[in-house]
């Protein structure tokens, strides 16, 4: 059984650790980011390689967590939240976590199989009355549940931009039908099963299958069935007041502000979260699948076990809305997200009970793909060509 101790020397980083993250002046190429002792523990070596690969690749700050064998090593803030009030990243700050919804969204379908109210291999269509699918050359029963959750279903519209806060969005059905200014109609372009073409248009239509079977908005029955089942107070697709005074402010790979994004297509890209809660959830997924807790229902060991089962050494998978990547024997599961001015990435290894939570109010790739290169080697001792380029 693996336990949830913390260890409490790290959650907090120091004073100092944070004046050099401010003041350090990037003087190295690119190619030095991945300089850290390699005696030192991780969670040590991380507190030199977190600001290091940030001002490398300025980004303005960045919340990390890591877990190893069940306990949290390190969970803490660097850099700033927001530069014009000098507000400083901690765990309890707001991002926008991107596609990493969709592993959430995967969950949230997952709880209505376990209810018996969705089918994996029936007819997505079928769960549906206020929208269908366009007319196609090809068979719409083929598209289920199932090969939507693995990328597989034919569908189009690989992801969403969203629209500026404050200004009018379209409905789901309106989105899904290619009304309002981003104007791409959800349709079948191939045929469901053959081929697996990432594709947010059919998350899209899971989170209208979720409200429709669900009998109530996609928001509130995550709310009430995934998130705080799982104590993720801070969790949720909604910009409230409590919100907007723990989120950061995104930012450009220029570091300017370039505004909040709102979504219609909550289940693909709309979710805001923060590294406290992640953690918990992680936590969560590495005692269930351990057997130490039992879960709920779409989140449990079953469903776990169906998203490791898929794993294939050396290549990337997805199942149940997840990336599945096996290395060297240790399956990691978990999502990477992007929105402008967002990027977080999430991996556990639930049988080890390893996990790397990275969530920065900034740019893509960079700083997140030298510390997940690192996080991977160390968890399995092979160099992943995905992140260490």
């Amino acid at each position: 059984m693996i336990t949830m101790k913390i260890n409490l020397s790290h959650l907090h980083i120091s004073a100092m650790i944070l004046l050099g993250f401010a003041l350090h002046s990037c003087s190295s190429s690119d190619n030095d980011q991945s300089t850290t002792p390699q005696d030192q523990l991780f969670e040590d070596r991380l507190l030199t390689l977190v600001p290091l690969t940030l001002n490398n690749f300025d980004v303005n700050g960045m919340a990390v967590a890591y877990i190893n064998s069940g306990d949290v090593l390190l969970k803490t803030g660097f850099g700033l939240a927001d530069v014009a009030s000098n507000t400083a990243i901690t765990p309890n700050t707001i991002f926008n976590v991107g596609s990493v919804s969709k592993m959430f969204t995967g969950y949230g379908a997952m709880n209505l199989v376990r209810q018996g109210k969705i089918d994996l291999d029936s007819p997505i269509e079928s769960y549906l009355s206020t929208w269908q699918l366009p007319p196609s050359e090809f068979n719409h029963s083929k598209v289920t549940l199932g090969r939507l959750m693995r990328h597989r279903g034919g569908t189009s519209v690989i992801g969403y931009p969203g629209y500026p806060f404050g200004q009018p969005k379209p409905t789901l059905i309106e989105s899904l039908s290619g009304l309002g200014s981003q104007g791409e109609a959800v349709q079948i372009i191939y045929d469901p099963g053959s081929d697996t073409q990432y594709s947010g248009g059919g998350i899209s239509i899971m989170q209208l299958a979720i409200e429709e079977v669900g009998e109530m908005p996609f928001a509130n029955f995550m709310q009430s069935n995934i998130f705080n089942r799982f104590g993720m107070t801070s969790t949720g697709f909604e910009y409230t007041n409590s919100v907007f005074n723990q989120i950061a402010t995104p930012y450009n790979r220029e570091k300017i502000e370039v505004g909040h994004t709102d979504f219609t297509a909550l289940g693909a890209a709309g979710m805001l979260s923060n590294l406290n809660d992640l953690v918990d959830f992680s936590l969560a997924i590495i005692n269930i699948y351990n057997e130490s807790i039992s879960g709920a229902p779409g989140v449990d060991l079953e469903t776990l076990n169906k998203i490791r089962n898929s794993a294939i050494n050396g290549t990337l998978q997805w199942e149940v809305a997840h990336q599945v990547r096996g290395v060297n024997g240790v399956v990691l599961i978990g999502h990477i997200g992007t929105n402008p001015g967002w990027r977080t990435t999430l991996h556990i290894a639930p049988r080890e009970g390893h996990a790397l939570i990275t969530m920065a109010n900034g740019p893509s790739g960079g700083p997140d793909n030298q510390i997940i290169c690192e996080w991977i080697r160390e968890i399995t001792g092979v160099s992943l060509a995905e992140f260490c380029n």
